[in-house]
């Protein structure tokens, strides 16, 4: 039953159920997690859950694994080298030699927020690797007694996991802004035409530019009216911001809050990065992702339990000379 079990769980991850339907999979998935640590009456038994709680976290674990690299490739591919290693493999990136490789830094995200910017004198890059975790603990119970879909389970557990990623990725790239050719960046309380168009022009030497924001700047982004076109009117009134801006598709990075206050978003809105893809252009992003997840409990003081997952992960950014910063001071 164990393979079993682990085989529904990668069909619910990613959807892929083949003769049956995903509702049907998740029922039969969720009838046998709730045999291991569930009473007759669909309730949480605490002897049955200390017994078998590690099946059930490896099987949250296995979900997250199947489905974070692929959408962690989905969203930032166009512009970052993401690669998977094994427990304990080192963790090396081995990049592309050119004229400009000599000059080259990299900024390596390290544990506990540092951001360390050295010089790169060889072909490779070995990648500090640290933790990052999310934690869900109502949605799992809700799941054990038929009110909620696993799906929503590790939902939160993987925005925690990317909210974190997204966060080091844009503030590392924030810590290139100083060191970039001046043609790279540009900082303006607002959205200038003229500013942006610079470093837009500057990265389209390098290959097709991709504008990666957060939504709150995406609304700012506003051509000329001689620019406008029906289409770009349509996206406005339909998602609140244009698909693309002058032949660069706009993309838009996932935003939310730090906590339940709204006060401090995870993403900072103020910046814009204009990414080049193509032959002449190097991923500036590189990210490893190691091992499996891990999956924990905390157990709180009135005997309530949280769940949590870590990930290990790495995060080095390329100071090449290939794309550009825009820094949208209006913004808070």
């Amino acid at each position: 039953m164990e393979k079993a079990l682990k085989d529904m769980a990668i069909s619910l991850a990613k959807n892929e159920t083949k003769n049956y339907s995903y509702e049907e999979v998740h029922e039969s998935f969720r009838k046998e997690v709730a045999k291991l640590v569930c009473d007759d009456k669909g309730k949480i038994d605490y002897y049955k859950w200390e017994s078998n709680k590690k099946h059930i976290f490896a099987l949250i674990g296995t979900m997250i694994d199947e489905i974070l690299p692929p959408r962690v490739n989905d969203a930032l591919g166009r512009f970052a080298t993401i690669k998977t290693f094994g427990d304990g493999d080192k963790p090396r990136f081995y990049l592309k030699k050119g004229r400009m490789n000599v000059k080259r830094f990299v900024t390596k995200v390290a544990a506990a927020g540092r951001y360390e910017r050295v010089r790169l004198d060889r072909s490779y890059l070995d990648m500090e690797m640290y933790a990052h975790g999310g934690a869900v603990f109502q949605t799992l119970e809700g799941f054990l007694s038929g009110r909620e879909q696993i799906s929503e389970v590790f939902e939160i557990l993987l925005e925690g996991l990317e909210d974190e990623m997204y966060r080091d990725i844009t503030t590392a790239l924030q810590g290139t802004f100083n060191t970039l050719p001046a043609k790279n960046t540009a900082s303006v309380a607002g959205f200038s035409e003229v500013e942006f168009d610079k470093v837009l022009s500057t990265v389209k030497i390098y290959g097709t530019a991709t504008i990666f924001c957060t939504p709150e700047f995406a609304h700012t982004i506003q051509p000329s009216a001689s620019f406008i076109a029906d289409a770009d009117k349509e996206d406005m009134r339909n998602q609140g911001y244009i698909g693309k801006y002058k032949g660069a598709a706009v993309v838009v990075i996932p935003q939310s809050f730090v906590d339940e206050t709204n006060t401090e978003t995870v993403i900072d809105p103020r910046f814009a990065y204009i990414m080049p893809s193509g032959a002449n252009a190097d991923n500036p992003v590189l990210v490893g992702l190691e091992g499996a997840t891990k999956v924990r409990e905390m157990e709180r003081e009135d005997w309530s339990t949280e769940i949590q997952t870590y990930k290990k992960m790495g995060i080095a950014i390329m100071n090449t000379n290939h794309y550009g910063i825009y820094q949208n001071t209006g913004l808070v």
